[in-house]
Protein backbone atom coordinates (compact mmCIF):
# COMPACT_ATOMS: atom_id res chain seq x y z
CA UNK A 1 0.00 0.00 0.00
CA UNK A 2 2.95 2.65 0.89
CA UNK A 3 4.24 1.93 -2.36
CA UNK A 4 1.42 3.22 -4.06
CA UNK A 5 -0.09 6.08 -1.78
CA UNK A 6 3.22 7.14 -0.08
CA UNK A 7 1.97 5.73 3.13
CA UNK A 8 -0.75 3.55 4.91
CA UNK A 9 -1.68 7.03 6.68
CA UNK A 10 -2.60 8.24 3.98
CA UNK A 11 -3.95 5.67 2.07
CA UNK A 12 -6.42 5.34 5.40
CA UNK A 13 -7.36 8.85 5.01
CA UNK A 14 -7.83 8.73 1.11
CA UNK A 15 -9.70 5.46 1.80
CA UNK A 16 -12.42 7.47 4.56
CA UNK A 17 -12.81 10.24 2.49
CA UNK A 18 -13.95 8.38 -1.01
CA UNK A 19 -16.16 6.09 1.36
CA UNK A 20 -18.17 9.12 2.52
CA UNK A 21 -18.18 10.69 -0.99
CA UNK A 22 -20.15 7.30 -1.91
CA UNK A 23 -22.01 6.76 0.86
CA UNK A 24 -23.42 11.04 0.03
CA UNK A 25 -23.72 9.67 -4.02
CA UNK A 26 -25.49 6.74 -2.97
CA UNK A 27 -28.05 8.61 -0.80
CA UNK A 28 -28.11 11.53 -3.73
CA UNK A 29 -29.51 7.82 -6.43
CA UNK A 30 -32.00 6.71 -3.35
CA UNK A 31 -33.40 10.19 -2.82
CA UNK A 32 -33.71 10.70 -7.02
CA UNK A 33 -35.28 7.34 -7.10
CA UNK A 34 -37.89 8.02 -4.31
CA UNK A 35 -36.42 5.93 -1.73
CA UNK A 36 -35.21 8.46 0.35
CA UNK A 37 -37.12 11.24 1.67
CA UNK A 38 -34.26 13.51 2.83
CA UNK A 39 -32.87 15.40 0.08
CA UNK A 40 -28.96 14.54 1.09
CA UNK A 41 -26.70 17.67 1.31
CA UNK A 42 -23.17 18.54 2.38
CA UNK A 43 -22.49 21.00 5.50
CA UNK A 44 -19.42 22.44 3.56
CA UNK A 45 -19.25 25.31 6.37
CA UNK A 46 -17.31 25.17 9.27
CA UNK A 47 -19.01 24.48 12.55
CA UNK A 48 -20.49 27.65 14.20
CA UNK A 49 -21.91 29.11 11.66
CA UNK A 50 -20.94 32.32 9.89
CA UNK A 51 -18.74 34.63 12.05
CA UNK A 52 -19.32 38.38 11.84
CA UNK A 53 -17.25 40.93 10.40
CA UNK A 54 -16.50 43.55 12.86
CA UNK A 55 -16.19 46.14 10.59
CA UNK A 56 -19.79 47.41 9.48
CA UNK A 57 -18.80 49.32 6.62
CA UNK A 58 -16.06 45.95 5.23
CA UNK A 59 -19.60 43.97 5.80
CA UNK A 60 -21.60 46.23 3.47
CA UNK A 61 -19.18 46.00 0.87
CA UNK A 62 -18.58 42.15 1.37
CA UNK A 63 -22.62 41.26 1.77
CA UNK A 64 -23.14 43.40 -2.15
CA UNK A 65 -19.83 41.44 -3.41
CA UNK A 66 -20.98 38.06 -2.58
CA UNK A 67 -24.50 38.90 -3.54
CA UNK A 68 -23.75 39.52 -6.83
CA UNK A 69 -20.88 35.88 -7.00
CA UNK A 70 -24.09 34.05 -5.99
CA UNK A 71 -25.71 35.38 -9.62
CA UNK A 72 -22.75 33.55 -11.38
CA UNK A 73 -20.33 30.97 -8.88
CA UNK A 74 -21.01 27.73 -7.47
CA UNK A 75 -21.97 27.68 -3.45
CA UNK A 76 -19.29 26.07 -2.80
CA UNK A 77 -17.19 28.84 -4.31
CA UNK A 78 -19.30 31.68 -2.99
CA UNK A 79 -18.75 29.99 0.55
CA UNK A 80 -14.57 30.12 -0.12
CA UNK A 81 -14.57 33.71 -0.72
CA UNK A 82 -16.80 34.40 2.23
CA UNK A 83 -14.51 32.87 4.18
CA UNK A 84 -11.16 33.78 2.55
CA UNK A 85 -12.43 37.80 3.06
CA UNK A 86 -13.79 37.20 6.37
CA UNK A 87 -9.91 35.51 7.33
CA UNK A 88 -8.82 38.81 5.79
CA UNK A 89 -10.75 41.35 7.75
CA UNK A 90 -10.01 39.68 11.05
CA UNK A 91 -6.92 40.08 10.14
CA UNK A 92 -7.34 43.57 9.26
CA UNK A 93 -8.81 43.93 12.58
CA UNK A 94 -5.62 42.64 14.52
CA UNK A 95 -3.00 44.08 12.53
CA UNK A 96 -4.71 47.85 12.44
CA UNK A 97 -7.82 48.32 13.87
CA UNK A 98 -8.06 52.07 12.71
CA UNK A 99 -9.27 50.56 9.43
CA UNK A 100 -12.87 51.26 8.54
CA UNK A 101 -13.23 50.27 5.04
CA UNK A 102 -11.37 48.70 1.96
CA UNK A 103 -10.33 52.42 0.71
CA UNK A 104 -8.02 52.55 3.56
CA UNK A 105 -5.97 49.19 2.72
CA UNK A 106 -3.00 50.03 1.35
CA UNK A 107 -0.56 47.83 -0.64
CA UNK A 108 1.34 47.47 2.47
CA UNK A 109 -1.24 45.94 4.09
CA UNK A 110 -1.56 42.84 1.37
CA UNK A 111 1.60 42.67 1.59
CA UNK A 112 1.83 41.79 5.26
CA UNK A 113 -1.17 39.65 4.99
CA UNK A 114 0.78 37.17 2.32
CA UNK A 115 3.51 36.99 5.02
CA UNK A 116 1.21 36.36 7.53
CA UNK A 117 -0.43 33.22 5.62
CA UNK A 118 2.50 31.72 5.56
CA UNK A 119 2.76 31.40 9.12
CA UNK A 120 -0.99 30.43 9.46
CA UNK A 121 -1.56 26.80 9.17
CA UNK A 122 -5.00 25.26 7.92
CA UNK A 123 -6.74 23.91 10.97
CA UNK A 124 -8.27 21.30 9.30
CA UNK A 125 -4.57 19.98 7.35
CA UNK A 126 -2.23 21.12 9.39
CA UNK A 127 -0.82 22.31 6.25
CA UNK A 128 0.40 26.14 5.78
CA UNK A 129 -2.34 28.26 4.27
CA UNK A 130 0.04 29.85 1.60
CA UNK A 131 4.05 28.84 0.63
CA UNK A 132 4.80 32.13 -0.69
CA UNK A 133 3.52 35.22 -1.75
CA UNK A 134 3.83 34.62 -5.40
CA UNK A 135 1.06 31.59 -4.47
CA UNK A 136 -1.14 34.35 -4.38
CA UNK A 137 0.38 36.37 -7.43
CA UNK A 138 1.84 38.79 -5.44
CA UNK A 139 5.72 39.90 -6.04
CA UNK A 140 8.31 38.02 -3.55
Amino acid sequence: MAFFHGSVARYQRLASKDYLTHIHALRVVLYHCGQATTEPHRNHRPSGGRWPVRKPRMQAVVERFLAVRRLTDRPATVLHIDLAVRQFVAWLVEADPRLETFAEVTREHVLAYAEALQAMCNPRTGQPMQRSPGEAGLPD
